[in-house]
């Protein structure tokens, strides 16, 4: 992670069962190809290579009964995790901001990636456990940590507060010292990931409940977890701060890089740049029609 404060990665999702019953074919054939070297082609119907990239990682997520020919191993949610989360962890406890991102069009996999399902959890919910297990280890020397998470929506450039059960705009603003705030927002100080958990998980789902009525339109909102970490030293009177943030971002929306071209990279400045190790992950679907 030394060497690259920006890590770009690529994963992709496996058919969907709409995607496999409208397959002309016995087995739906994937217009992507990896080989789990951080190379991935795009097909054509010919199955002839019509566009290759490169990435730092690639993540193969279809599995075996749906009969796709790759020499790239499968990725499931806990490998994912490995090359990212518990990097972001192990990074927060140095003292650098942290910053995951996933990325792609709506229905691609970003959700499932960053959130998962109770019983097959994604990226957040791994980061929230490694992190508190890691903690729980490094207090047993010199060190004592204290843990506030935040978590937020930005639709329309309005940041609401997910942990409320009617969540308001909340403003954000820069703080000398301090740096970039949002004004309001709730921080609940955690002793366990497990306190987090159940009010995020009501804060998913109040997004959802807002999701269904809007329709198309709830592809252009962004979700935030944000993790600030203290870590102190009373021998050494020592103090540091850090921050992971944790970005399930909007269908198809356009990464900005001036801070104050949105609210999101403007909440997010400090993360993507000065001490930083950012890692976005773009989520892909199989399928042609996608």
């Amino acid at each position: 992670m030394e060497a690259d404060k920006v890590r770009v990665m690529v994963r992709v999702r496996p058919f969907s069962s709409r995607e496999l019953a409208d397959s002309p074919d016995e087995y739906a054939a994937s217009i992507v190809s990896m080989n789990g070297g951080g190379k991935m082609d795009i097909l054509d119907q010919d199955r002839e290579v019509k566009r290759q990239f490169r990435f730092h990682e690639t993540f193969w997520s279809i599995p075996e009964e749906q009969r796709q020919y790759t020499s790239a191993p499968f990725a499931s949610q806990e490998d994912v995790f490995n090359k990212t989360g518990a990097v972001a962890v192990e990074e927060a406890l140095k003292g650098y901001n942290t910053c995951i991102f996933a990325y792609g069009q709506t229905g691609s996999g970003k959700t499932h990636t960053m959130f998962g399902s109770k019983y097959n959890p994604g990226i957040v919910p791994m980061v929230l456990d490694s992190l508190f297990e890691s903690i729980a280890k490094a207090e047993q020397g010199q060190w004592e940590y204290s843990v506030e998470v935040s978590f937020m929506e930005i639709y329309n450039e309005k940041v609401r507060d997910l942990f409320k059960e009617n969540p308001r705009v909340n403003r954000v603003k820069s703080t000398p010292g301090k740096g970039v705030q949002v004004e309001g927002v709730t921080k609940l100080a955690l002793m366990s990931a497990g306190d987090v958990k159940d009010a995020m998980s009501r804060g998913v789902e109040s997004r959802s409940m807002r999701d269904a009525r809007m329709g198309p339109a709830s592809s252009r909102s962004h979700m935030i977890l944000q993790i600030d970490l203290t870590a102190t030293n009373p021998v050494l009177k020592k103090q540091r701060h850090s921050r992971i943030n944790l970005v399930d971002l909007a269908g198809s929306v356009r990464v900005k890089t001036g801070y104050t071209d949105s609210t999101l990279t403007w909440i997010l400045s400090e993360s993507l740049g000065g001490n930083s190790k950012t890692m976005m992950i773009a989520t892909v679907s199989p399928a042609e029609s996608n």
